[in-house]
Parts: C-alpha cells; sequence; structure tokens
C-alpha cells in the first residue's frame, strides 16, 4: 500500500496537482517564521487525509523546500 501511495503521489506531484495549494500557502506567508510553520502544518493536514506519513512527508518537503532556504 505505502508503494502505491509513493508511486502515485509523485506522479501527482510531478503534474503539479499540489502546486495551487502551496502557492496559496507560501504566498500567504511572506517569509515570516511562524506563517512558513502554520503553512506546513496545514499543507500536511490536508495531505495526510489518505493516512499515509510517507507521501505527507515527500509532498511537504517537495513543496516548501525553496522556502526553507
Amino acid at each position: 500500500m505505502i508503494l502505491f501511495a509513493v508511486l502515485y503521489f509523485d506522479v501527482m506531484l510531478n503534474v503539479g496537482l499540489f502546486d495551487p495549494l502551496c502557492e496559496l500557502f507560501i504566498k500567504k506567508a511572506k517569509g515570516d517564521p511562524l506563517k512558513v510553520m502554520m503553512a506546513t502544518v496545514l499543507t500536511a493536514t490536508d495531505v495526510t487525509m489518505n493516512g499515509d506519513t510517507t507521501t505527507t512527508i515527500i509532498i511537504c518537503v517537495a513543496a516548501f523546500l525553496q522556502l526553507y532556504k
């Protein structure tokens, strides 16, 4: 099940399924560390609805890596 979820969400990341949601949270954060943390929490909450922690980590790291740098 985890293998399927990782492959499925990898394809969905490449297609850009989560880009609008992540871009919205990044625009709202405006570089404030507290807002960045809250955006990460909200993104993880939205993504984790499928119940798989691995894909949540993959999506959050891919979406917020540039913002964290």
